[in-house]
């Protein structure tokens, strides 16, 4: 038998300010999600696989560090899906939170810094992926 390993994402918590994650977009999807409470709507969010190189987070007290290779789960909003939007597959990006601020509701937003590889270049555009596939569009976007 081969020698398998189970695959495990963690989707990180921005807890402390300087928790970040650092490594390779393996995987940029769309899914339904009900985030909001109050309203229970389903809304579009974005998701995004990263295969970490460094980073660590807070759950709680706890600091808890990313090893080489984990897989590393990022959910989108807005400061981060208009970088990550500009991401490709393979390449490496450092998604950072680093620090807050009072939204117009009064309560407090975090603001998340994306740094992406500038001189990454993508082995093949999202259009030549889609022709790859036979024109098919559900492929993950990037």
């Amino acid at each position: 038998m081969a020698n398998l390993q189970k695959m495990e994402s963690v989707s990180i918590k921005w807890g402390k300010e300087g928790d970040f994650v650092q490594g390779n977009v393996i995987e940029k999807k769309l899914i339904k999600d009900q985030t909001n409470p109050f309203t229970k709507a389903i809304e579009d969010k974005n998701v995004y696989t990263i295969e970490a190189s460094a980073g660590h987070y807070h759950d709680g007290k706890d600091k808890k560090s990313f090893a080489e290779g984990d897989l590393v789960t990022v959910w989108g909003r807005a400061a981060i899906d208009r970088w990550m939007d500009l991401s490709h597959i393979g390449q490496e990006v450092r998604i950072e939170f680093t620090g807050t601020y009072k939204t117009k509701s009064g309560i407090d937003g975090k603001n998340i810094d994306v740094s992406l590889d500038k001189d990454f270049k993508p082995e093949m555009t999202t259009e030549e992926a889609v022709a790859e596939l036979g024109g098919k569009e559900d492929i993950p976007f990037g």
